[in-house]
């Protein structure tokens, strides 16, 4: 396969749009090439809609640290990618933030073993200068063999939006500590109801008592919340953790880092889907 690509327009408001350009390029690195060739061709025939982001699986890196074991790709093919961004005006924002960190998307589980960060995301400079997170994430998804790149971008143009509403958390339905408060504070809160009806004030009514109420149960559960980290959640981040430091150790022999990371990204994965089939909520049959 040549590859594919999908560009797409999000409108923004009235005279504003976002167009993401989605690819999926081939592993050939003739076909590489090629690809990249065939999208500047297109953009320099239709230059009004040259996009704003390009994000995918390029099947390639531009620079060696992208690699482990660390090998350049063929010039003619990196030079066809770079002379696309040039064209589009695009960098990759990861690598803007992150200039010599090593991190990989993708792992060759049969075989060689070899990791590399195929996966990109390039966007505009003005695009980079207000995203953030930028990230690269081990997903619960079965039989997936990439990790997840993603990260948050800003409409500068965009209303102030709050925090959003706070919710439970769904390990918190079963601490026990929480449950035991909720009872004792419910009970406390419908005898002050009774209690007061015949004698409701602006200070003292139903209204006020539920507020109340309501108000000291987030409390409780906000307090519980960061009493019990999941241990999952730890796991999972001490996995990241040891990950980054492995890929990243100047003294680590190649053969290593290889062997540790790959245990590694089969450890965080497993992890990952634990806590994906441990976070559904699963209704009662009725």
């Amino acid at each position: 396969m040549s590859g594919r690509a999908l560009l797409q327009t999000l409108k923004l408001k009235e005279q504003r749009s976002l167009k993401i350009l989605t690819i999926y390029a081939s592993n050939s690195p003739g076909k590489n090439r090629d690809f990249w060739n065939t999208i500047k061709d297109y953009f320099e025939q239709n230059p009004n809609k040259k996009p704003d982001i390009m994000a995918g699986d390029f099947n390639m890196v531009e620079d060696s640290l992208d690699r482990l074991p660390t090998h350049n790709d063929q010039e003619d093919t990196t030079e066809a990618l770079d002379n696309l961004k040039q064209a589009l005006e695009l960098e990759d924002g990861w690598r803007n933030i992150f200039p010599h960190k090593a991190a990989y998307t993708y792992l060759q589980s049969n075989g060689t073993k070899s990791q590399s960060r195929i996966d990109r995301i390039y966007s505009k400079p003005c695009i980079i200068a207000t995203a953030r997170e930028w990230k690269i994430t081990t997903t619960a998804m079965p039989h997936a063999d990439h990790k997840m790149v993603s990260v948050k971008i800003v409409d500068k143009d965009a209303p102030q939006t709050g925090r959003g509403r706070w919710s439970l958390f769904y390990h918190l339905i079963t601490d026990g500590l929480l449950l035991k408060y909720i009872k004792e504070r419910s009970r406390e809160a419908l005898q002050e109801i009774d209690k007061n009806q015949q004698h409701r004030t602006d200070e003292i009514n139903p209204q006020v008592i539920y507020f109340n109420f309501k108000r000291d149960i987030i409390n409780m559960a906000q307090k519980r919340e960061k009493a019990i980290v999941p241990k999952l959640t730890l796991d999972i981040k001490k996995c990241e953790y040891n990950l980054e430091i492995i890929n990243n150790d100047p003294i680590k022999t190649l053969e290593e880092k290889m062997i540790e990371s790959e245990q590694l990204n089969q450890k965080l994965t497993s992890l990952k889907r634990k806590q994906h089939l441990k976070n559904k909520v699963l209704l009662p049959q009725k």
